[in-house]
């Protein structure tokens, strides 16, 4: 589980697919006054070994309370609050649905929340999961995996300190200096697969406290369809648009999503 911050004020702070929490680690210290975790997790990072079930989304939120119940052991026990990329969104929401209070508030960017009626219109293989199966998962060294990721879309984009903490952290190194995915394709593309199964939609209605719902430009696609659509079903919804980032927009403009997040943690 990474940590960063010597604040007062707890946060758990949740990364999207495929990436590991201390992606995080650059937005999170860009607000004054944190004491953060971002775990890894379940199947990413440092938490990659997965239970005889495989994947489940629910347990992203087991995760999730994981970090919260961290920070109240250090004696912290101010209103927390959440930050949820994509998936880390989805997971947020199921916590919070779990153990109603945990969270006085919530940031999320594209939620991966898939409304009833839009399940229908996804048939056929998630392109994301075909994409995640051709993931290359091994480089000769960390620079070598960090000029591969550099040169790319999507993470040609990515703020520095964003692209390392990925490498340092979502691979391990081997003896002779090579690097290996910690998030094996596989396990990402299933993952994936498993999103409309989540249960994020059902706990929408059930989540109290103010929660900022926040996407990217549209044609993107994806959650950032569904983000508005989100807002407006939460009992406390508000909606945020940045027509100039995309889905990865944290990983993006840490700085700038912080200054969001901010915002609401001095409202909370």
């Amino acid at each position: 589980m990474y940590t960063t911050g010597s604040g007062s004020i707890p946060a758990v702070l949740c990364h999207a697919t495929g990436f590991c929490g201390a992606v995080l680690g650059p937005l999170a210290r860009a607000v004054p006054g944190l004491r953060a975790v971002a775990p890894d997790l379940r199947g990413h990072g440092d938490n990659a070994e997965l239970p005889p079930s495989g994947v489940d989304w629910r347990l992203w939120a087991d995760d999730a309370l994981a970090g919260a119940a961290a920070l109240r052991a250090e004696g912290l026990d101010g209103p927390m609050v959440g930050f949820g990329h994509s998936g880390g969104g989805a997971a947020l929401l199921i916590a919070e649905q779990q153990q109603p209070g945990t969270f006085a508030a919530l940031y999320l960017y594209e939620p991966v929340v898939f409304p009833p009626e839009r399940l229908s219109e996804m048939t056929g293989e998630n392109p994301l999961s075909g994409s995640a199966r051709k993931r290359r998962p091994d480089f000769p060294s960390r620079d070598d995996a960090i000029a591969n990721f550099a040169s790319k879309a999507p993470m040609n984009v990515f703020d520095r300190e964003v692209l390392e903490a990925y490498v340092d952290h979502g691979f391990a190194r081997r003896p002779d200096g090579s690097v290996t995915l910690k998030c094996r394709p596989e396990v990402e593309a299933r993952c994936y697969e498993m999103a409309p199964e989540s249960g994020a939609w059902a706990a929408v209605p059930s989540v109290e406290c103010p929660v900022v719902v926040a996407r990217g430009n549209l044609s993107s696609g994806g959650p950032a369809l569904f983000a508005e659509h989100t807002a407006a079903a939460l009992p406390h919804g508000s909606f945020e648009t940045y027509d100039h980032l995309d889905h990865f927009g944290p990983l993006e403009a840490p700085e700038e999503i912080a200054a969001a997040f901010e915002r609401l943690v001095k409202q909370r």
